[in-house]
């Protein structure tokens, strides 16, 4: 007898099929013309034959739905009352240390069938692997990943919910990273001894930029009022003293906050139409640290 992937080419139940094809690269799936009562994807190409709905999520499953008045091919519904939320983690591909961005309770997962998520805390030119991670009991089960590559241009400064982009003269100043370092100048000697007790070593600078409305760049008009709005909206997230991330399309990348006082110079030759904002910064953590994006209140522990 000849046989195709499994399947026997003169009788058995799969005869008249279309033969089975090899690929890990399939981006959605489709039913139609036809009346179904269950769906099943599976990973094992050895799966044996059977007229009985499968009903076990196995490690190999993608895909089992009974489209029972839903059409949830996932395994979510499958742990019933057990499922307390999600994680939602996120990793450098190269790197082990994952982080918790957001945890999601089950009332509120199943609020809608979909949601996203937007993560802001994110390096230029860096790939990550995320996952969405189911939570029973306090524990996490199996992860289920994707791998994400990112990419953008232009200066950002954010927190975990808010973002803004630098869009035209952004400017920054010399970068300094700071220590502490005594230096005593001992009476009859000739060099100074020099003490270093303290683990004191971060950076700090500052950042400039001009304030347009959105559209300038296409438009190249000048909308008083947008900027005016987009200046006092800046101001106010600059001065709201909390931990922020500054990062570029070069790689910077800073856990940071703003200082001093930001100001304001207005542009007289465009009758002030036309202003740059600039602010002192000093560098407060890690950003790939969990425990430094909690002590800031980027995320928020237990999340």
């Amino acid at each position: 007898m000849f046989m195709i992937c499994g399947y026997d080419f003169c009788k058995d139940e799969n005869t008249l099929n279309p033969t089975p094809l090899s690929s890990s690269n399939y981006n959605f799936t489709m039913l139609k013309n036809g009346i179904f009562s269950h769906w099943y994807v599976t990973n094992n190409a050895e799966y044996p034959y059977s007229s009985d709905e499968p009903t076990v999520w196995d490690y190999l499953t993608i895909m089992n739905a009974n489209l029972n008045g839903n059409l949830q091919a996932g395994n979510i519904s499958l742990l019933g009352d057990d499922i307390e939320g999600i994680k939602i983690k996120r990793r450098k591909i190269d790197s082990y240390d994952w982080i918790t961005l957001k945890y999601i309770p089950v009332d509120e997962l199943f609020k809608s069938t979909t949601f996203s998520f937007n993560d802001y805390l994110n390096q230029n030119d860096t790939t990550y692997e995320y996952a969405f991670v189911p939570i029973i009991n306090g524990v996490e089960e199996n992860y289920i990943t994707n791998t994400i590559a990112s990419k953008f241009e232009g200066v950002f400064i954010c927190d975990s919910e808010t973002i803004y982009k630098f869009y035209n003269g952004v400017q920054y100043s010399s970068l300094e990273r700071v220590q502490k370092i005594g230096v005593l100048e001992p009476f009859g000697s000739k060099y100074p001894v020099v003490v270093s007790n303290g683990m004191i070593n971060y950076s700090k600078s500052s950042l400039k930029g001009t304030i347009l409305n959105n559209d300038f760049e296409n438009s190249h008009i000048i909308r008083r009022k947008e900027i005016v709005e987009k200046r006092e909206t800046l101001l106010n997230f600059f001065t709201n003293k909390k931990a922020k991330i500054l990062k570029d399309w070069n790689g910077n990348f800073w856990l940071m906050i703003i200082v001093d006082n930001p100001s304001v110079e207005f542009a007289n030759k465009y009758g002030m139409g036309i202003s740059n904002i600039s602010a002192n910064w000093v560098e407060i953590g890690d950003p790939y640290n969990q425990q430094d994006l909690y002590n800031t209140g980027l995320l928020i522990e237990g999340e």
